[in-house]
């Protein structure tokens, strides 16, 4: 499980860095790297929620076994 979780992260955090050309120069909207900003946020944040569950899964599983 852990494994799978560390590959999970390595390949989100392979696709933020992708993303990140967004905040330079190369998209003249500021509008929209500012729009693009919230869904970098998001992504960030669904990824710590991921983390969250299946640590706190595997926490209750060692617990009750």
């Amino acid at each position: 499980m852990f494994n799978t979780m560390a590959i999970f992260n390595e390949l989100v955090i392979l696709l933020l860095a992708i993303c990140m050309v967004v905040f330079t120069d190369y998209v003249p909207d500021v509008e929209a790297r500012y729009n693009f900003g919230w869904v970098f946020l998001g992504i960030i944040g669904i990824d710590t929620a991921i983390n969250v569950v299946v640590m706190l899964v595997c926490a209750v599983k060692d617990a009750v076994i």
